[in-house]
């Protein structure tokens, strides 16, 4: 290996995972200029032209040389603009305009400025946490709060003519030690009137992190009912809240209420493609499934879903994770999500609302709910019919379950069902109600109404969960018949307006 040749370690997105790259810089006689090899994209290969400004802007010398920069390995397409400070790097200490020692000791990822300055990048959070898996000092410009998360060794670099001094001399970066209260916007179920059974629908799905469809006319408060949920939901741990996280820092998303604990909420438009909604695109990015990692997916206006994009979610929704291939490869984004949706009954609305006569006919209405379809509703646990609120309880107000309260409810159920596992000691019980721990009263009462009600497997496994949770949520150590009949209540219909 020739003498001039020098090495800087990078790494460069592909999905949400990061791939190392070494930079090699060798200088040789022929026409000066920078030759990058290695499988660079178009904007890998604008980084000759950044780079050569910024040493210019900085009055570092631009070598009289031919420049040849390899990616390694050769093998996989690099792209980003994150290459653009690792290759500054690399040819300034081949050039003995910075120091060369302990290079192999720093990880660099930067975009570059015309004027020498360094920009992060999108996923600059994975980055540290590679860096950190790896022993590598992280080189960039991240924010203080992605350092803070991830406790990695950082050195800030916001210019390269820091670079000019020792790398370990390089200051380190500040973290950021405000804690970040768990909240979403403000937003509070105090503000939501004359929807106590909605709530407690909320309070159960939240409890036990189960599928939640509200059926309702417009302007009902399905949306406001939405958005609060966060609000209710355990604080993130710090592993989920980084997985979350570093999925937003790839997406070019904010994460730093997530950052905070606060679980996603992702709220695609019903125009969303499959793409957007999965994932997809040039460069591969994580669609709203992913980015509803450990949080919420809410789906308004479901039955305006295409139906193909609807039936894309199953995959997600039974794996945990989505796996897109391509000709370069598998791409896999994890989507552990809970989906709360809502929808309208009706084209116009208005099915099943005692205070406006409905406009559609019966094959309008039959088309409409079919748009959602069979497997979608399998795996939707809960149903809730949401009314319009009376006037004068909107008007004068109404005191009602706030946050405050939901949350404790759903805490506390979640403990208690964490109790009551610990307390079976790991037993393995064949049937279904005994492994959700049954009173012989309440499997009478949910064979019974399975036999009324003609209900399928399906059907009866969700509901016999959904009791098990309520009576985690009223400390019941075995499913009570009442359990059984508000889960009953919450049972998904064939017709969405009117309750069977």
């Amino acid at each position: 290996m020739s003498r001039h040749v020098v090495c800087v370690k990078s790494a460069f997105l592909r999905g949400v995972e990061v791939l190392p790259v070494e930079v090699q810089v060798d200088l040789s006689g022929g026409l000066p200029g920078i030759n990058i090899v290695g499988m660079p994209d178009v904007a890998v290969l604008e980084a000759r032209s950044r780079v050569r400004c910024a040493m210019r802007a900085q009055e570092y010398e631009i070598p009289r040389f031919q420049v040849t920069v390899n990616l390694a390995p050769g093998s996989v397409r690099k792209m980003g603009t994150g290459l653009d400070l690792p290759i500054a790097v690399a040819i300034l200490a081949a050039t003995g305009q910075i120091p060369k020692e302990g290079l192999d000791k720093y990880l660099f990822v930067g975009e570059l400025g015309l004027m020498g300055d360094v920009s992060a990048v999108r996923g600059m959070l994975a980055y540290i946490a590679f860096a950190k898996e790896e022993n590598l000092t992280f080189c960039g410009a991240p924010s203080a709060k992605e350092v803070s998360s991830i406790d990695a060794a950082c050195k800030y670099v916001d210019n390269i003519s820091l670079l000019k001094k020792r790398l370990s001399l390089l200051p380190d970066m500040k973290r950021d030690e405000e804690v970040v209260e768990q909240t979403v916007l403000g937003l509070d179920y105090r503000d939501v009137v004359d929807q106590e059974v909605a709530k407690r629908a909320l309070t159960i799905a939240a409890a036990g992190r189960h599928g939640l469809l509200m059926v309702g006319p417009p302007g009902s408060g399905k949306t406001m009912l939405a958005k609060r949920m966060p609000s209710i939901l355990p604080a993130l741990s710090t592993k989920e809240s980084i997985e979350s996280a570093l999925i937003h820092s790839v997406a070019g998303c904010d994460n730093a209420h997530i950052l905070g604990g606060n679980p996603p909420f992702a709220s695609p438009h019903h125009s969303s493609t499959i793409a957007g909604l999965i994932g997809g695109g040039n460069p591969m990015r994580p669609g709203e499934v992913s980015l509803a990692h450990h949080g919420i997916l809410f789906l308004d206006e479901l039955a305006e879903f295409p139906s193909s994009v609807l039936q894309s979610l199953r995959q997600p929704m039974e794996s945990k994770k989505v796996t897109i291939t391509r000709v370069q490869g598998d791409y896999t984004f994890p989507s552990d999500f809970q989906l709360i949706a809502a929808t309208n009954p009706c084209p116009c609305g208005y099915l099943g609302d005692p205070d406006h006569t409905c406009t559609c006919n019966a094959a309008m209405v039959m088309k409409y709910q079919n748009k959602v379809g069979g497997p979608i509703m399998d795996r939707i646990d809960l149903v809730v019919d949401v009314r319009r609120p009376q006037v004068s309880k909107v008007l004068e107000g109404q005191a009602g379950m706030d946050s405050a309260t939901m949350r404790a409810t759903v805490l506390q159920a979640r403990e208690y069902a964490a109790w009551r596992q610990k307390k079976r000691d790991g037993a393995q019980k064949s049937s279904l109600l005994a492994r959700l721990m049954y009173s012989v009263p309440a499997a009478n009462v949910l064979r019974n109404s399975g036999m009324s009600l003609k209900l399928g497997g399906r059907s009866l496994s969700r509901i016999a969960t959904v009791a098990r949770t309520i009576a985690d949520i009223n400390k019941h150590v075995e499913v009570a018949p009442e359990d059984v009949s508000e889960a009953l209540m919450f049972r998904s219909r064939v017709s969405l307006g009117v309750a069977a």
